[in-house]
């Protein structure tokens, strides 16, 4: 997180994340999520950028990714496809898909299913990567949009009870 962000920013940006979380098989729009906030898209660009330094779409767009690479290192190589995965994460640009996924994680989303079923655990720095960013994989909301979001959408319910 970038260091000026203040705690209403981050607790908007951890519940913008949450509704992203809630609905895996499509791509949320940012003024529907806006919506859900009862917040400006100018508000919630803001906040995004002041905690992250990246637009609401990017940061969700990155946390989808994120989440399509830990389904392709859970499953079997040999009964999985890449493109039943990234239709399951709301990716239906498959070669968008793609060029995105190498370009964040350094390889083809192919070579990472055929890497996690050659292993039948991830094959390079998948889980010790999660754990040093904090994220527990157990938690499906974990997995894909970090520990911090986890906490600061817990932190947010208890405020509200």
């Amino acid at each position: 997180m970038i260091g000026g962000a203040s705690d209403r920013y981050r607790v908007l940006v951890a519940r913008a994340e949450a509704i992203a979380a809630g609905n895996a098989e499509e791509m949320p729009r940012i003024p529907a999520i806006c919506h859900q906030l009862s917040v400006s898209q100018r508000t919630l660009r803001k906040a995004f950028r002041s905690v992250y330094g990246q637009s609401p779409c990017r940061r969700i767009r990155v946390l989808r990714l994120n989440q399509a690479r830990q389904a392709l290192l859970a499953v079997d190589g040999e009964t999985a496809k890449v493109t039943e995965i990234a239709i399951c994460f709301g990716f239906f640009e498959l070669g968008r898909f793609s060029v995105e996924y190498r370009k964040l994680f350094g390889e083809s989303p192919s070579q990472t299913l055929r890497a996690a079923g050659r292993d039948g655990e991830m094959s390079h720095d998948g889980r010790a990567g999660l754990r040093n960013a904090g994220i527990d994989y157990q938690n499906p909301l974990s997995r894909a949009f970090g520990a911090s979001v986890m906490d600061a959408a817990q932190d947010l319910d208890v405020e509200s009870a």
